[in-house]
């Protein structure tokens, strides 16, 4: 079985102030690390054997906290970054929402100093699918692009992706064998950002 956790809160997570976040090296903020640590109770009856996350920072420590506290290994791999977004990372949500759109529609465009969203895709659906194989529980430690991208990557493209919302930091999902998702626990984070 598989399931996913997208990773705690950043700074830039701030609803008040959100910034994309993109390929930057942010690690997690005080709530981040108290999501992460929440997230093990819920993770512990799952008797996960394996986590794999993103070599990024925010992903890598969330991933290496959870491993620690079930005594499992944590395996970053560069393959499940989320969008190099290029010239939007750093930049205030609000004000590049519709641009991020705009490439995410046409997405055999690259975003000016980052990727197509379409390279994106299909380098996360290809290590999703590899990852799906394996016959044990594993969690994966994703972020909210490859989370949002998981039931069109489940239903080989059938379902839209949205371009932001839930599932939020902390929150995880179970992944059945014919592509259901459903959450196992839901943070606090939305009640939170209200």
């Amino acid at each position: 079985m598989l399931y996913a956790l997208r990773h705690g809160t950043t700074q830039k997570n701030n609803p008040d102030n959100e910034r994309v976040r993109g390929w930057g090296h942010d690690p997690l903020d005080e709530d981040g690390v108290a999501q992460a640590k929440a997230a093990v109770q819920h993770l512990r009856p799952l008797n996960i054997a394996v986590i794999f996350s993103s070599d990024l920072p925010r992903a890598e420590q969330t991933g290496e906290i959870i491993a620690d506290e079930l005594g499992v290994s944590n395996y970053p791999i560069e393959e499940l970054r989320t969008w190099n977004v290029g010239e939007f990372q750093g930049k205030l949500w609000k004000h590049v929402e519709d641009k991020m759109a705009h490439y995410q529609e046409n997405p055999y465009h690259a975003v000016p100093r980052g990727e197509s969203y379409h390279s994106f895709y299909k380098r996360f659906h290809d290590t999703f699918q590899e990852l799906r194989k394996l016959k044990q529980n594993v969690l994966l430690i994703l972020h909210g692009r490859e989370v949002w991208a998981l039931p069109s990557v489940l239903t080989n493209g059938q379902k839209g992706i949205p371009y932001h919302g839930p599932p939020n930091p902390g929150d995880i999902m179970a992944i059945s064998d014919n592509g259901n998702m459903r959450y196992v626990y839901r943070s606090d984070y939305g009640a939170q950002a209200s």
